[in-house]
């Protein structure tokens, strides 16, 4: 076995008060800045998960909207993140990618931790036997101030009152 530490984050995607996208991807940006703040003397992977495209509990279940996928993960690859940001609502999600879209905030607190960088969308499927569209991105943060690693627990303390911060009325939990 290696010792590796390994830091959970958790979004509320789900339900109201979800945080707002531009919130995810400043709480992604406040995580960069820590880890680049450190010594450089381990790797860090950041890995962001959820779903894109998909409905869940309700009749339309198995809506799919590949079109607004692929146009996601190109807008994170390329670095056009403020078009999401600036233009997607909750109510516009729901509508053009089903109500599983909210999952895209996990994406964008990921884009936030390299926020500037460009990546490369290696997949994309529409997974029509899951019932959502699946896609894999990497960000290329090579032109970022490479940063270090640090214990979970130097992590958390710090995240603590980002975490709980709240000026702009969204949630974490």
């Amino acid at each position: 076995g290696h010792d590796i530490p390994i830091v959970p984050i958790v979004l509320n995607v789900a339900i109201a008060p979800r945080p707002s996208l531009r919130r995810c991807y400043d709480l992604g940006r406040a995580i960069g800045e820590i880890i680049r703040s450190r010594p450089a003397a381990e790797r860090v992977a950041v890995i962001g998960t959820g779903g894109m495209s998909h409905t869940v509990g309700v009749p339309e279940y198995g809506f799919i909207n590949p079109d607004l996928d692929r146009q996601f993960l190109s807008l994170l690859a390329t670095n056009h993140v403020e078009e999401i940001l600036d233009n997607w609502t909750q109510e516009w999600l729901e509508k053009e990618g089903g109500n599983g879209m909210s999952e895209i905030r996990m994406w964008l607190a990921m884009a936030g931790v390299v926020a500037g960088a460009t990546g490369q969308v290696l997949l994309y499927e529409a997974m029509h036997s899951w019932g959502t569209g699946a896609g894999l991105l990497r960000m290329d943060p090579q032109h970022l101030v490479a940063g270090g690693t640090m214990g979970a627990q130097r992590l958390v303390a710090e995240l603590g009152p980002v975490l709980r911060g709240s000026q702009d009325g969204d949630a974490f939990h």
